[in-house]
């Protein structure tokens, strides 16, 4: 890349590099990256937020079971049942907003360790970089953040994969059911080879396995920086190419096709409920 600068440019093209070092090039390039994908998670969890909320809108006179110990206990409105995932996924919104504060501030013009000596303007450096501030100890900006930030992502993505999960769950417990009262459309699943009167709901399957797949990507995360000293390159190369937020992102996009698929019968949830009440 110098080369083509200084081919277009000149000699003074090679002074790009002065005074920063391949420690907070790397350090600015991964906290930039990561930011773009922290961003593109909040977008999928702000649109999954939503449809929660237009599908509780729909169903607020929809009554159905609610269970404590597994256990049918109480009718609840299906709409306080999406209503609390909306509020869960909603205090992930406001995580992602706090760690953003944490994220969004500059390594560059660090150098390695101790500082450059040369007299780079890094507020201005961070300004046209697209973050809020800098990072002030040189040592924090390429050896120490370098694990928390990450991490601390990492963790909330797998918290909300508990959540979604639990919902997938709910949901995949009907197809128990031989009259369930939450079904997909057919087009959200597949016929089975060899009873081809059964549909296996094969988004919910996909949608479990991506929220999984995040959980078990975010502990691959922590374990990488487990046990490595300060200045080790081992863990930071776990955003680069482990592609975690692609399972990330995937899930919340896999989960709005599953809340586009759902079909609710409020009468046979009712149906479910009068004939609990009578045998109770």
């Amino acid at each position: 890349l110098e080369k083509i600068m200084t081919d277009k440019i000149g000699p003074e093209a090679s002074l790009i590099h002065s005074g920063r070092s391949r420690q907070d090039i790397y350090a600015t390039y991964r906290l930039a990256s990561l930011r773009g994908q922290v961003l593109a998670y909040s977008d999928a969890l702000n649109a999954t937020r939503q449809r929660l909320l237009t599908l509780a809108a729909a169903n607020v006179d929809t009554l159905v079971p609610a269970y404590t110990n597994g256990v049918q206990a109480m009718p609840i409105s299906y709409a306080h049942y999406l209503l609390a995932y909306a509020d869960s996924f909603a205090r992930d919104a406001q995580r992602i907003a706090q760690l953003y504060q944490r994220l969004n501030l500059s390594p560059m013009g660090t150098a390695v360790l101790a500082n450059s000596a040369y007299p780079l303007n890094r507020e201005r450096l961070a300004t046209l970089l697209g973050f809020d501030g800098v990072r002030q100890n040189s040592l924090d900006s390429s050896q120490v953040s370098t694990y928390d930030i990450p991490i601390e992502a990492a963790d909330i993505a797998a918290s909300s994969a508990i959540r979604l999960g639990a919902m997938i769950g709910d949901i995949h417990t009907q197809y128990h059911q031989i009259r369930p009262w939450l079904l997909l459309e057919e087009g959200a699943t597949y016929t089975s080879s060899a009873m081809p009167q059964k549909r296996n709901p094969g988004l919910l399957m996909r949608t479990r396995e991506a929220a999984s797949d995040t959980i078990g990507l975010a502990q691959t995360i922590t374990l990488r920086a487990h046990n490595v000293t300060t200045g080790m390159t081992d863990y930071k190369f776990a955003f680069d190419d482990l592609n975690f937020y692609d399972s990330a992102i995937g899930m919340f996009t896999s989960m709005d096709r599953v809340l586009d698929a759902l079909k609710v019968n409020p009468q046979r949830a009712l149906e479910e409920l009068e004939n609990e009440w009578t045998t109770s």
